[in-house]
């Protein structure tokens, strides 16, 4: 038999399915050799991730327990798949910890090298001098773009915040922005409160090289999930319209749409250029790329919108050539992976209208609500207060904290025109005590 003839499954008289494509090497291999290698160990960690999705594509799935393969609807298998599922969730929740904490040290250890931090007690003499953030300059011998911060080791506050260019010429740029350091002729930002308790309370001061960051466009390849995350919701509605076509014409053009999609020898056309009874979802086992959509829903004559979080503009808007079947919503929710999206809203932002249709619940309430949602890696959006977590946004609920007191205020600032002024507390801090307390 020519290997061109060769499915992607074989089945037997009984009609028993008796080999499967193997993803990794890309030929047939039977189910009984299949089984004996995986319960061998023949296969790395992510091989067989690939292998069970394979399976899985075809309503089978590989029983760790028993060492066979079973079908899908097989009870201890099921039991499985779901305990598997909850491991690689809590495996992926550990990675992305670690992953972030690297992170964090990485961006504190570049902090720190490029930073450099004076710590002066009341006692020190160095708080007493004017010239003080001249002289830290010249010592160390900064240039080029630079930020400059003053704490208030006792009240939290900030005194200075300065961010510009230090000159090579150490005078002239001191002279030029002396004035910027000053509280007065006579008191600088970091020791004016001596004019009126003779003591100068404690400082921190922050040196900061500035670096520049370029925007990066990373071109994503869609497919990240359990299931092709990108053709898998289109292959669900066109196997959903398939199933009540009335006319010969609208099922033949289902038919071809599936086939497209899932593998099947057709004819071919210019978007579409049959391999070896290859569909796309086979196609782009790897992702869809960004700059390949455009192709596809020329083809299979569909229109999509992707969004992102926190974004009112969409990411990727595309029209077929032709007139579309249908137009598919989805939100790219992490790196590689969107998630259709047909729901009642959209986590662009939390908007004052939105907050109408808001399900009223108490804090604590809310604090469940909070964390049951990330334990089930829903996607979501909030606010806060002062207090915590004011507010949740998913894709299909709102729930608000009832804040009578908060509403009575908006209220009155509004009536009043409060609720457009606003207090710069760092050029003003001692106005922005005033008011808190």
């Amino acid at each position: 038999m020519d290997k061109n003839d060769f499915t992607e499954k074989k089945y037997n008289d009984n009609n028993k399915m008796v080999s499967i494509l193997n993803p990794i090497t890309k030929k047939l291999i039977s189910i009984k050799t299949l089984s004996r290698r995986l319960r061998d160990g023949f296969y790395n960690k992510n091989q067989v991730k690939l292998i069970q999705e394979r399976l899985q594509a075809n309503n089978l799935g590989f029983n760790s327990k028993t060492g066979r393969i079973a079908k899908a609807n097989n009870r201890a298998l099921k039991k499985q798949i779901k305990k598997e599922k909850i491991q690689q969730k809590a495996v992926s929740k550990i990675e992305k910890f670690i992953l972030q904490k690297k992170q964090e040290k990485k961006l504190k250890e570049e902090f720190t090298s490029k930073s450099i931090t004076q710590k002066y007690s009341q006692s020190q003499d160095e708080l007493y001098d004017n010239e003080l953030i001249y002289e830290i300059v010249r010592d160390n011998k900064l240039q080029g773009q630079y930020r400059i911060l003053v704490f208030d080791d006792i009240t939290g506050q900030t005194v200075i915040d300065w961010s510009g260019e230090i000159l090579n010429a150490k005078s002239k740029w001191y002279k030029e922005n002396r004035t910027k350091f000053q509280k007065s002729s006579e008191f600088m930002l970091y020791n004016y409160e001596m004019e009126d308790l003779d003591i100068i309370r404690p400082k921190t001061f922050i040196f900061t090289k500035l670096t520049q960051i370029l925007p990066q466009t990373i071109q994503q390849k869609f497919l990240d999930g359990i299931n092709h995350c990108f053709f898998t919701p289109i292959l669900q509605w066109a196997e959903q319209k398939l199933m009540y076509c009335k006319s010969e014409s609208a099922t033949k053009n289902y038919t071809e749409m599936i086939n497209k999609i899932k593998g099947k020898k057709l004819k071919e056309n210019k978007y579409y250029k049959s391999n070896k009874n290859i569909g796309y979802i086979e196609k782009y086992k790897d992702g869809i790329p960004e700059n390949h959509i455009q192709s596809v829903a020329d083809d299979l004559r569909i229109s999509l919108e992707i969004t992102q979080p926190f974004n009112s503009n969409p990411l990727i808007e595309i029209q077929p050539q032709n007139k579309a079947r249908k137009k598919f919503k989805f939100v790219n929710t992490r790196l590689n992976h969107i998630e259709k999206n047909e729901n009642k809203y959209t986590l662009d932002t939390i908007h004052n209208n939105d907050l109408k249709n808001a399900v009223i619940v108490g804090r604590n309430e809310l604090n469940k609500i909070y964390k049951n949602l990330l334990d089930n890696d829903i996607d979501f959006i909030y606010k806060k207060d002062i207090y915590g977590i004011s507010s949740i946004k998913s894709f299909n609920d709102i729930w608000k904290i009832d804040d009578d007191y908060k509403e009575t205020i908006t209220e009155f600032e509004k009536e009043t025109g409060l609720y457009d002024c606003s207090i710069d507390a760092i050029r003003y801090p001692e106005l922005s005590n005033y008011i808190f307390r």
